[in-house]
């Protein structure tokens, strides 16, 4: 089992090879520091102050930076996280919450959803990969009955009765 990830951040992530299971709580719930908790001992988080089990500073996360000099909550550098979803990237995961990737929403692309986008790859706005036609003749395919008939076979010529050739 993971030290680091019990203490309530990895910097490993998914490359780690201890195991990442939660046995006990392992971050503060936000909403209970700020007493706004309703689920009290059946939250999934901790209720109590434990510096070394902060959540992520929401702001930090956004930015990159925090401007509260005072602020409590943990800031992890962006870089040393998990990578992301390519499923997610491309506009589905199949994992949802329990992907152990990063799922990051992007804003989509005006010029991709109008038909093209002339950066392509280096947008920095979102472009789902929906194939609606491919995922419509899949449908169909998946639909559509499919019949047996029994193909017809022709006669073998060695069967036919050789008639003699009149001149």
């Amino acid at each position: 089992v993971c030290e680091a990830y019990i203490r309530g951040y990895c910097p490993k992530g998914v490359q780690c090879p201890r195991k990442h299971e939660r046995t006990t709580k392992t971050v503060v719930c936000k909403h209970w520091l700020r007493g706004l908790c309703k689920k009290g001992d059946m939250c999934e988080f901790l209720h109590e102050y434990n510096l070394k089990r902060m959540p992520e500073c929401w702001f930090y996360t956004q930015t990159g930076e925090c401007t509260n000099a005072e602020c409590i909550y943990v800031h992890i550098d962006p870089k040393s996280k998990k990578s992301e979803c390519p499923g997610y990237q491309r506009g589905f995961c199949h994992d949802g919450p329990r992907c152990r990737y990063k799922h990051t929403t992007r804003v989509l692309c005006p010029s991709f959803l109008v038909g093209f986008c002339p950066q392509g790859k280096e947008c920095a706005f979102g472009h789902p990969n929906h194939d609606i036609e491919a995922l419509v003749r899949a449908a169909r395919a998946e639909a559509a009955p499919t019949a047996c008939r029994p193909r017809r076979r022709r006669p073998s010529r060695a069967h036919r009765i050789s008639r003699p050739i009149r001149a």
